[in-house]
């Protein structure tokens, strides 16, 4: 079972997040953590894992710069034991960009202490779950 702490550390991850605060992983992050996002953001973020925060952070910059404004809502957490996976909902709008996008998606995160030590993005829910050792929702 995942500890208060690591459950308070992501929802104030997505909270910050939420309000544009991209930076808030200085909070939550540890400063080895591995992070690798969802394939669907591979021609934006290249398919690889970051390793540490530095790598993470610039990662970010560059593909912040992909939009003209990005927001993530945390729809639910799921307490998964020594894993806490986020079920989200992604808007925003590619620079350059007509319209806007919306998108159902899931984290994976590894918790230790109250601080991410990897963290795996996911565009199918269920393969989250999966990931993450818990059974779909019928």
């Amino acid at each position: 079972m995942a500890s208060q702490e690591d459950l308070d550390a992501v929802r104030h991850f997505y909270d910050e997040v939420a309000h544009g605060n991209f930076w808030v992983g200085k909070e939550v992050f540890d400063s080895a953590i591995e992070w690798k996002w969802a394939s669907s953001l591979g021609a934006l973020t290249g398919d690889r894992t970051y390793r540490g925060f530095s790598e993470v952070e610039a990662a970010t910059k560059d593909w912040l710069q992909s939009w003209e404004w990005f927001r993530i809502e945390l729809d639910e957490l799921i307490d998964a034991g020594e894993k806490v996976v986020a079920l989200t909902h992604q808007l925003g709008r590619p620079r350059g960009g007509a319209s806007d996008v919306s998108a159902l998606a899931a984290d994976v995160w590894t918790m230790r202490d109250g601080k991410a030590i990897a963290f795996r993005g996911f565009d199918d829910r269920d393969e989250a779950l999966q990931a993450a050792g818990v059974s779909s929702p019928p």
